[in-house]
């Protein structure tokens, strides 16, 4: 009861804020807190600024969902915030912005999550040890290659070769390179399997434990968490929260640099923060990239400038983009140090499956579905605009099939996902709707949108989803659609794809592009 009673008051605030067109209220307040330096973090690092990447791994863990919950029940209710771990550099912005806190309960609910994340650390201590000591896991004497974070959709699908839509297939044709060993950390996957003449092998972890220099790691770790507890004890509240980052840096310390990957990758969803022990493997020699594996195109407003939150944070050496554009919306704010390369669009996850056959020509549509607010909430732009309401997503497919049946094509539907948890009902009976229409097919959300895309005479996307962007550089007949003129035919996320907002241009785009 208490759970509906409180994401009700949260619903009914974030509207209240969209209708208003007031979501820079909660994005200027987090602005704020991006820019304050963490002035009582105290560590000298030779590989890396500490209280930067201390900032960086508090807002990842507590400045996105858990915090707009907060700010949100807090405007619903003026209720102070009591128990939300908060630094007490960032007390006054909480205070300037209008949200009161109460700051001794709000440290200490920082300075005992800190002593957790000790013990926290601890465990992966012990569970480090006894995979060092007694498991044997993959022995690599080659060079290779290290993607962090994968899932199984995101590996190689052997018997499709090239045409494997997966990252690692397309850093294999990107890189060309000779190396000949690929690690990822996918749990379910085979242990190791040929790829394009590469070996896919599964690796416990991004660093190779049985070759520790075990006397030193073990000296130098028991130093370190004596240390931390003395440091936590006295309120030094970062020394127990940032435990596991450190003990994984002192890993990387403790291998030689033949026994690091070249390159090590890490997707954009992970971005944000940069682990510790990725210094360490950059000075010894490794090359550290992180990929946006989406065109990463959002919609701008005279209002909202910004591409995301806490962007001026990150300060990865490389960076790969998809475009020009996206690469010029990063270089606005990011630090001036990363390298930003244009590389095309990245492929990212892969599943076999087939698509029907068809003796017409193909009109692809990528939709990007509304949103169920008792599920997700969001401070983008799109949902500022109310984007996020079933009925623009319906009409966009609906004007769509029109053109289809208009000009007598097959129209395949690829919903972005598989998993519908966040989609409402009403969208989802939609789309059980017009499957029974004799040319359209909607398709599996795990289906490769290039794959698609490739088949296709057209594609449409709802702005600005990165299919679009795909189907340009195939060279296909691509457009953006906005069924409403709230999205600005300026706009710069079409990144110079044909786009129109209303239907009489739609109409009109497929007559100069599909005359009858």
């Amino acid at each position: 009861m208490i759970t509906n009673f409180y994401k009700k008051r949260i619903i009914q605030t974030y509207l209240k804020l969209q209708e208003r067109k007031n979501f820079n209220l909660i994005r200027n307040f987090k602005k704020e807190l991006e820019q304050k330096v963490l002035t009582s973090v105290k560590n000298k690092s030779s590989y890396y600024n500490y209280e930067l990447a201390v900032r960086q791994y508090y807002l990842n863990a507590f400045g996105f969902y858990r915090l707009d919950k907060i700010l949100l029940y807090h405007l619903a209710t003026g209720k102070r915030i009591f128990f939300y771990p908060i630094p007490p550099e960032h007390i006054s912005i909480y205070k300037k912005n209008g949200f009161k806190v109460f700051p001794l309960t709000c440290y200490l609910t920082l300075y005992f999550l800190s002593i957790g994340l000790y013990f926290r650390g601890i465990s992966f201590y012990i569970s480090y040890v006894r995979r060092a000591l007694f498991k044997s896991g993959a022995s690599i004497t080659k060079k290779y290659v290290y993607f962090d974070k994968l899932t199984e959709n995101n590996l190689p699908v052997q018997k499709c070769g090239y045409d494997s839509f997966d990252v690692i297939t397309w850093f294999i044709k990107w890189k060309k390179t000779n190396i000949g060993v690929i690690g990822h950390n996918v749990k379910s996957s085979l242990k190791s399997y040929t790829h394009l003449d590469k070996e896919i092998v599964k690796l416990d972890d991004p660093f190779p434990l049985q070759k520790l220099r075990k006397k030193k790691f073990f000296l130098k770790t028991i130093i370190f968490f004596l240390k931390t507890f003395f440091y936590t004890l006295v309120g030094k509240w970062y020394s127990g929260f940032m435990t596991k980052e450190v003990l994984d840096q002192l890993i990387l310390e403790c291998l030689e640099k033949k026994d690091l990957a070249e390159h090590y990758l890490f997707y954009n969803s992970i971005t944000f923060y940069r682990p510790l022990w990725t210094y360490v493997a950059e000075k010894k020699g490794a090359d550290i990239i992180s990929y946006f594996y989406s065109g990463g195109k959002t919609i701008h407003t005279p209002k909202f400038t910004s591409y995301s939150e806490y962007i001026s944070l990150m300060n990865w050496p490389l960076i790969l983009v998809w475009d020009t554009y996206f690469k010029d919306v990063l270089k606005q704010d990011i630090n001036k140090t990363t390298k930003i390369e244009v590389v095309g669009s990245i492929d990212f996850s892969f599943k076999n499956v087939d698509i029907p056959s068809s003796n017409k020509q193909i009109l692809s549509l990528f939709d990007s579905p509304p949103i169920d607010l008792n599920q997700h909430l969001g401070f983008t732009t799109s949902n500022e605009l109310a984007l996020y309401k079933e009925e623009y997503h319906i009409k966009f497919l609906s004007d769509l099939i029109e053109m289809g049946e208009k000009y007598n094509l097959d129209v395949y539907i690829k919903p972005k996902r598989s998993n519908t948890i966040n989609i409402p009902k009403n969208y989802l009976n939609y789309l059980e709707e017009i499957s029974k229409k004799p040319n359209v097919v909607i398709l599996n959300g795990d289906l490769s949108a290039k794959k698609l895309i490739k088949l296709s005479t057209y594609n449409v996307s709802f702005p600005f989803t990165s299919t679009a962007i795909i189907g340009k550089e195939l060279n296909k007949k691509s457009l953006y659609y906005s069924p409403t003129t709230l999205v600005s035919l300026s706009d710069k996320g079409c990144s110079g794809v044909d786009f129109v907002n209303t239907k009489t241009g739609l109409i009109e785009w497929f007559k100069q592009n599909h005359p009858v």
